[in-house]
């Protein structure tokens, strides 16, 4: 409600960065909520909070313990091309929902089950080790490699036409 306060009084827009389930970051849809005008503010120390949702680990990664701090004390705003600098964002472009629209497509013709793993293996990578981070990419080849949709992908090169994923 605060923030929805501070934009009537100032005429901002507001918009609402998306949450999963289990409370983190919607990376992929917050990537397509941004175009070269957006500032990203933080604000949670205005209001008496503290960062939410992940963005701690997310930001410090991204930026630096010293420009995170920064960041979430001093509210400074990133822009949509200092965000892509940092690696928060692919990219920074006017079409950016058109973007997105193609790369959701895309992806969603790719093989469901290889989608989620390379997913979670990239976004767990930067919490173990490298060996364990090799333990699971072990694991996701043996099971994606015993998978009905590993045959399709294989099936499909050799006939050289699109494969017909089922998540199976």
């Amino acid at each position: 409600v605060p923030w929805q306060m501070l934009c009537e009084k100032t005429g901002a827009t507001m918009k609402v960065i998306p949450i999963n389930n289990d409370g983190t970051l919607d990376i992929d849809e917050y990537e397509s909520m941004l175009n070269p005008k957006v500032k990203f503010v933080s604000g949670f120390s205005k209001l008496g909070l503290c960062p939410d949702a992940g963005s701690t680990s997310t930001f410090s990664k991204a930026l630096g313990e010293k420009k995170a701090m920064e960041f979430f004390l001093f509210n400074q705003p990133l822009m949509a091309e200092q965000m892509k600098d940092y690696g928060l964002i692919n990219m920074v472009d006017e079409n950016y929902t058109e973007i997105a629209q193609n790369w959701a497509s895309e992806v969603a013709s790719m093989a469901p089950l290889a989608v989620q793993m390379i997913k979670e293996n990239i976004r767990n990578s930067g919490d173990v080790s490298y060996h364990d981070s090799m333990e699971r990419e072990t694991y996701c080849q043996r099971f994606l490699g015993n998978s009905e949709d590993y045959k399709e992908g294989l099936n499909a090169f050799f006939e050289k036409r699109a494969p017909q994923f089922k998540g199976q």
